[in-house]
């Protein structure tokens, strides 16, 4: 059957699916630089932002992130350090 599959359409047969790439011994070094700052807008508001910068070979995502945050309770003591923002749904583990 796999085969008839594979007669059927013959790039498969020439791609690299199941293929193996042998692993690199470079020590390649990478960093990350990141801010994050929030300002009470009243008893309920809070507006934030920041932004997430990294670097490393081949690799060099940016993100900038700005959100309003609502607190359904009044609130006018200080904010609470460091600031926790929102987390991108891709970084969930």
């Amino acid at each position: 059957m796999n085969d008839d599959i594979l007669a059927q359409y013959p790039l498969l047969v020439s791609s690299n699916i199941g293929g193996m790439r042998g692993g690199d011994n470079n020590s390649g070094v990478g960093y990350m630089a990141q801010a994050f700052v929030e300002r009470r807008l009243d008893d309920h508001w809070v507006l934030g932002g920041g932004f997430t910068a990294q670097r490393s070979e081949d690799y060099a995502p940016n993100r900038v992130l700005m959100y309003l945050r609502y607190s359904f309770d009044v609130w006018q003591g200080n904010l609470p350090l460091p600031v926790n923002p929102l987390k991108p749904y891709a970084d969930f583990r």
